[in-house]
């Protein structure tokens, strides 16, 4: 666990908000490795905020994929908005050892397929994925 997510799960017992699920992640040990996974928001969450933290600061890590997928598989939204499917509405920000995202969840979202990329690895690492619901 690193500094940030244990700030993001203060914060959130001192705001009285639920706390943040984690998910973890494989070990990244080259450039480009990617792996995934999912999340399954609250239905009365207007928000979902997906905050990506790992522990070097001379590592890089991206959320390179995002889908909201509904009833029966069915994509809803995705990250890039290419294709048939809409584009879902996101606030990013970063920082040396972190990415953070504040997606509107579509109607009718059951649950989110989230891909992480390594960009840059200077040495293995271990990034950890926190999923919070918001509002509702």
């Amino acid at each position: 666990m690193t500094v940030q997510s244990v700030f993001n799960t203060i914060g959130a017992i001192l705001g009285c908000r639920p706390l943040p699920k984690n998910i973890s992640f494989p070990e990244f040990f080259s450039t480009g490795q990617k792996a995934n996974r999912s999340f399954k928001p609250a239905k009365t969450a207007n928000r979902v905020g997906f905050v990506l933290n790992w522990a070097q600061p001379s590592n890089r890590f991206r959320i390179s994929g995002l889908t909201a997928v509904g009833k029966n598989g069915r994509k809803l939204a995705t990250l890039s908005g290419k294709g048939k499917p809409g584009k879902l509405r996101i606030k990013r920000r970063s920082s040396e050892t972190f990415t953070s995202l504040k997606v509107k969840k579509p109607r009718g979202t059951r649950r989110f397929k989230i891909q992480v990329n390594a960009k840059k690895l200077s040495s293995s690492d271990r990034p950890l994925l926190q999923a919070s619901n918001i509002g509702g």
